[in-house]
């Protein structure tokens, strides 16, 4: 009863209750985004790569961190963006409906992991990436200065983080 009454405080998401709920939810995750809530997170991933990057955006390695279904990668490679995309995702349905991404009869991705984010950016790699997409993943992280600085060490010299965070304020939904 005392637990009812006083409940402590959730910190951190605990990453399994992340994968199962996207695991549940990955074959409705494109109609309920993309379609129903006219989801365009993926359009100002794309803006922002181009700003920064201008005229060499098809020849980016990228890293798409949390890429779910592949609606970040698919959106990119229509615009000619990237020439190498690797997409990491803690929900193995989210990956398959990814795997199923293709353009002009290619892949959109050329490596889709099955890997909780944090892992991956742990593990020793000597692969760089021009650009490394943290689009609205970050918040169910409890503190994720770890997993910006992992990045960091995984980021080319010129390259870029582009982090998407959705915020409520008052009506509608804005990006920071």
């Amino acid at each position: 009863i005392k637990k009812m009454i006083n409940p402590a405080p959730i910190i951190k998401l605990p990453k399994n209750i992340i994968k199962q709920y996207f695991d549940y939810t990955g074959e409705h995750f494109v109609e309920h985004w993309l379609i129903a809530k006219q989801y365009r997170g993926h359009e100002l991933v794309h803006t922002v790569i181009t700003k920064i990057f201008n005229n060499s955006i098809s020849e980016l390695n990228i890293l798409d961190l949390g890429c779910g279904t592949g609606i970040c990668g698919h959106f990119l490679k229509i615009h000619n963006t990237g020439n190498h995309i690797t997409g990491i995702d803690i929900s193995n349905r989210m990956l398959n409906i990814a795997r199923g991404c293709f353009i002009k009869g290619k892949p959109v991705y050329n490596e889709l992991i099955h890997i909780e984010m944090t892992e991956f950016l742990k593990q020793e790699r000597s692969h760089l990436y021009d650009v490394i997409i943290f689009a609205e993943v970050l918040h169910y992280l409890h503190d994720f200065k770890v997993e910006l600085e992992l990045a960091k060490k995984s980021t080319s010299k010129k390259g870029a983080i582009v982090c998407l965070i959705r915020r409520k304020e008052g009506k509608g939904i804005d990006f920071v």
